[in-house]
């Protein structure tokens, strides 16, 4: 008959809760199968990057103040992604994605000085997708396409890679403590894509990046970031 027995050592061990338990099919006198019970995980919140918020006061010579008038998701309210297929991983608070997103760029415009609630340039944005691997090697996939009304959209899709523990216990919270720095350096991407800038340019302005190619740009603001958070 098969037994199932509460691993009180175990669960201590594993940093578990209580309703884990370890499956005996063979008898307590063989090796158990450690099968982690239900929970739920968070995600860390928001730590605005030094090196995003850097990009941004520079680019805020060739840029005007700005707006977020608005975030949309393709999955609209969504609040949870599963974790090895069981696990429920929400977001600080459980706020959807899209607003996640939308307070994320909202706190390092402010930072650069480049945010006001009243400025004429509207920026809208539509989550594409939010969502990460939790099986081999870790990965959070971002995708989110931009609007200022009378340009072309600009969509930038962005991948953070990851390690990834082998139990779902550590797997998962290894996936919850890689969203700040996958949102971080997709942000960064997004700021330092010439075509959206170019979307927050007055139109008719140049459409070059403070007068420097892109990649020097990123180049010396990743060097220029050192101790700080990195996307």
């Amino acid at each position: 008959m098969t037994k199932y027995l509460l691993a009180v050592p175990l669960l201590w061990a594993c940093s578990a809760l209580a309703s884990d338990i370890v499956v005996y099919p063979h008898g307590t006198a063989n090796p158990g199968i450690y099968v982690p019970g239900f929970r739920t995980y968070s995600t860390d919140s928001y730590i605005t990057s030094r090196q995003n918020v850097s990009l941004l006061k520079e680019l805020g010579h060739v840029i005007p103040q700005l707006r977020i008038a608005g975030f949309s998701s393709a999955s609209p309210g969504e609040t949870a992604l599963l974790c090895r297929l069981s696990f429920p991983v929400y977001l600080p608070g459980k706020v959807a994605h899209e607003v996640y997103l939308a307070e994320s760029m909202r706190a390092e415009l402010s930072e650069a000085g480049l945010y006001a609630d009243t400025a004429p340039v509207a920026l809208l944005g539509h989550l594409v997708s939010m969502d990460f691997n939790s099986f081999g090697t870790g990965k959070w996939v971002l995708e989110a396409r931009f609007f200022v009304e009378g340009k072309e959209p600009v969509t930038i899709k962005y991948e953070h890679g990851f390690p990834l523990g082998v139990l779902a216990v550590q797997a998962c919270r290894d996936v919850t403590h890689a969203l700040v720095p996958a949102m971080q350096g997709f942000l960064f991407t997004v700021y330092s894509d010439p075509k959206f800038q170019n979307l927050l340019r007055p139109t008719g302005s140049p459409t070059t990046t403070l007068g420097r190619p892109q990649e020097e740009l990123a180049g010396s603001l990743q060097s220029s970031d050192s101790g700080g958070q990195r996307p």
